[in-house]
């Protein structure tokens, strides 16, 4: 199974359509679904992860589109612009890129990408 496969089954046949999964030790995208990711931007998410305090002052940014940070941790990030918001969860060696708008609850997508990184650790990643 392709990382796209597990990516599709976790988080995109739930309704989570942009979505990412990330190589954390370097931002490295193994695996993408409409997130829009711009050069530079994967590794700069990764990085978030080594001061993840430091998302407040810098915010998070997705596509181009800065998001202000609204939770930091050692394995999460949320942050929203508007209606729209993402969630970062890192497992072992990933990173779950989930981003949802105004039709998903931010409670339903953080859940989503919660357990789609639980399944990710469950791997061994």
């Amino acid at each position: 199974m392709s990382w796209g496969d597990h990516l599709n089954a976790q988080l995109v046949s739930k309704g989570v359509a942009k979505c990412a999964l990330l190589g954390a030790a370097d931002g490295a995208v193994w695996a993408d679904s409409q997130s829009g990711l711009k050069p530079g931007e994967s590794a700069a998410l990764a990085k978030l992860f080594s001061n993840p305090a430091s998302a407040f002052q810098t915010g998070v940014t997705v596509a181009g589109v800065k998001y202000l940070c609204t939770r930091a941790s050692e394995d999460t990030i949320a942050a929203r612009k508007e209606a729209n918001g993402l969630f970062l969860v890192k497992s072992n060696k990933a990173i779950v890129l989930a981003l949802h708008d105004e039709s998903m609850a931010a409670g339903t997508c953080n859940a989503f990408a919660g357990k789609a990184a639980d399944y990710f650790k469950g791997l061994g990643y």
